[in-house]
């Protein structure tokens, strides 16, 4: 995997709205691209950065919202073709990490990989195999990014958390999203099975080969390579598609012609098509209001630290497990009840991970408890000095 790419094939593992079909002759239309799942980000809208962008769809708009500017002062519009191959586990695992900056306050966030729960691990690693050869394709186009650049605490919502400062975690999370990028994006994926190791690791190398950003006089070579994989693989192939922000419609019975249809998806899209692709957030301590900050911020802890630390010690545990499921699954299949083990123990670590994030004031729950297993017949007895 090349780094600083971004890489969303988890996205099509993980959402259960794709279109998906056989890419053999005798195989069903594909229908409509499907959107995207559908991930709410406004600009001043609250985010809950501990449980990412599925545990803030629900926040209101605790920033007032001032006029825009998008960044660089320009509505330009970046056109980009990516083609790849998936050669193992950990690129999947990377790509759900993924993310990208923009602007001068920091890294965005990329919806697709923030929306990724850890529950679905699972089908992220019963989907790779060892076997079979990936190749995706990934067509985007994007508009300027647009930015807030005065930030300011509405009047309603000062009286209101000044009454009750407990309650603005749970309605404006520790974060605030401050930036925007819209845009629309196809990915293909196509899956193919091949005979042997040799074969994959062939066919493999010729993707590799050709792999990279593309511009858009390139959809005739991109188009090639995933016939040229089809073939390969004597046509056992699973071809399938996602897509956001676009306009028109989308229809494939197998490959030939996916290219240039993901291209007058995404060339067609305008900014009132587009949907949201990465975003930004700021800390509230950017509101420069003495009032907001003394009535409202130091009656909270927003820093949620210990925390944030809790989490991510669960999440570096999950990292830790999917790296051993994928030397596991590269083995015998006599390793499937550790495979097993491995999974139940990161379902474990969600639960942990989900019982913070959703009672982060609460200090049993974000925090290991250990229980003292004594011998059969053995009883605890206080010691009086």
């Amino acid at each position: 995997m090349k780094s600083g790419k971004r890489f969303l094939f988890c996205l099509l593992i993980l959402s259960p709205n794709f279109a998906c079909s056989n890419s053999g002759a005798n195989s069903a239309s594909l229908s409509s691209p499907v959107e995207a799942a559908n991930q709410s980000v406004r600009l001043g809208q609250g985010y809950n950065s501990l449980g990412g962008t599925s545990a803030s769809g629900d926040k209101s708009y605790c920033v007032e919202r001032p006029a825009l500017t998008s960044i660089g002062n320009s509505t330009g519009e970046e056109l980009s073709i990516y083609v790849d191959t998936i050669s193992s586990q950990q690129e999947i695992n990377l790509a759900v990490t993924s993310s990208q900056a923009f602007g001068a306050s920091g890294k965005a966030t990329n919806v697709f990989s923030s929306s990724i729960d850890y529950k679905d691990v699972r089908k992220v690693n019963s989907m790779y195999k060892s076997s079979y050869s990936y190749v995706f394709v990934h067509v985007k186009k994007t508009f300027a990014p647009e930015s807030m650049t005065d930030f300011r605490v509405t009047t309603e919502s000062l009286n209101y958390f000044k009454d009750r400062p407990s309650e603005f975690f749970g309605k404006c999370g520790d974060r605030f999203v401050s930036g925007v990028q819209k845009g629309a994006e196809v990915i293909a994926i196509l899956r193919c099975e091949t005979r042997s190791q040799e074969q994959k690791e062939l066919i493999d190398r010729s993707v590799k080969a050709e792999a990279g950003y593309k511009g858009l006089s390139a959809s005739g070579s991109v188009q090639a390579i995933m016939d040229s994989v089809q073939s390969s693989a004597e046509n056992k192939c699973v071809v399938s598609v996602a897509a956001q922000g676009g306009s028109g419609s989308y229809d494939a019975k197998t490959t030939d012609g996916l290219t240039t249809s993901a291209i007058n998806y995404v060339t067609s899209a305008t900014p009132s098509t587009a949907s949201a692709i990465e975003f930004q957030t700021m800390t509230y301590a950017a509101i420069l209001n003495a009032d907001f900050s003394h009535s409202v911020l130091d009656k909270v802890d927003l820093e949620l630290k210990s925390q944030k630390e809790f989490i991510g010690g669960k999440k570096s545990q999950i990292d830790g497990l999917l790296g051993t499921i994928d030397e596991l699954i590269k083995t015998t299949q006599a390793n499937q009840p550790a495979i097993d083990a491995a999974f139940a123990e990161i379902d474990d670590l969600k639960n942990s991970i989900d019982k913070c994030v959703n009672n982060v004031y609460e200090a049993s729950s974000c925090k290991d408890h250990t229980t003292i297993q004594l011998p059969p017949g053995t009883t605890l007895h206080p010691v009086h000095p």
